[in-house]
């Protein structure tokens, strides 16, 4: 996305229960960052879709999209889990058009502590699962992927918070791997 006279960044995020995937979304604002490139007027114009260029900015810091909102209060949900995604928006300086990007989408439970649980979705993830009572890494596999032999991608991919393969708790969150990624 070409913007010859310039552009700006910001970024917000998106918050809704993991039950309820219909249900109410809040935004909460993010903030800006400050771009590595600044528009600038080309010294000889070689063809119409030369007529400008980037050049660096000095940046004083790194920017970075934190993958959570700083300071927010996580008990203010009903819901046990949360679903979280942001959102990075991209806009022309002159024109107002905009572009936007939603990124993973990142789990947070155990909201009643003061630094909640967090688990993020990798590309070889297929999504987030709540553990019920009656549940094993068996049933599980045979629910995502239609036989119990592959329960090991499930042990594997939760292993920092699976001891045990035949103990698995009710309100645990689990990571589903896409077990096509892990053969």
């Amino acid at each position: 996305m070409d913007m010859p006279e310039g552009y700006e960044l910001s970024y917000e995020y998106k918050i809704k229960g993991e039950s309820d995937e219909t249900g109410p979304e809040t935004t909460v604002p993010g903030g800006t960052i400050e771009t590595f490139y600044r528009a600038e007027a080309a010294a000889e114009v070689k063809s119409p879709g030369e007529q400008y260029g980037y050049i660096k900015n000095e940046v004083k810091d790194i920017p970075v999209v934190p993958d959570l909102p700083q300071d927010y209060n996580w008990r203010g949900h009903d819901e046990k889990t949360l679903m979280v995604s942001s959102v990075l928006t991209v806009r022309s300086l002159t024109s107002g058009r905009t572009e936007s990007w939603e990124s993973q989408i990142t789990f947070v439970t155990n909201l009643d502590k003061k630094e909640p649980d967090c688990y993020y979705l990798i590309p070889t993830d297929r999504e987030a699962y709540t553990v019920k009572a009656g549940d094993s890494l068996w049933k599980i596999a045979i629910q995502y992927y239609g036989s119990s032999e592959n329960w090991q991608f499930i042990l594997h991919r939760n292993s920092d918070k699976i001891k045990n393969p035949d103990r698995i708790y009710p309100g645990q969150l689990l990571i589903i791997p896409d077990a096509a990624a892990w053969q």
